[in-house]
């Protein structure tokens, strides 16, 4: 037998991005391809730090700003997934 002993190292933390089960399970995001839909779960998380900074209007929508060239490079897209994408309903 083994002891193994685990340290915790804050500075090494990961960190994690919530992608919805509906995305994958409801009809009307069947079409979508997994990039799509993580990519919404990336504008959620946008969004949750949109809100903890209060950048809301007065009715309570959220603003966020999200730059398209720092999406297609965080999840390195093709011309045809990006085409996909603005399609769905994301622009600039």
């Amino acid at each position: 037998m083994t002891n193994t002993i685990y340290i915790h190292q804050p500075e090494k933390a990961v960190s994690f991005t919530r992608l919805p089960n509906f995305l994958f399970e409801a009809p009307t995001f069947t079409p979508l391809s997994n990039e799509a839909k993580v990519l919404y779960a990336f504008i959620l998380r946008r969004t949750d730090l949109s809100q903890k900074n209060g950048w809301a209007d007065e009715y309570g929508r959220i603003y966020l700003y999200y730059p398209i060239n720092e999406v297609v490079e965080l999840l390195r897209l093709s011309i045809p997934i990006r085409s996909e994408i603005f399609s769905a309903g994301f622009s600039c």
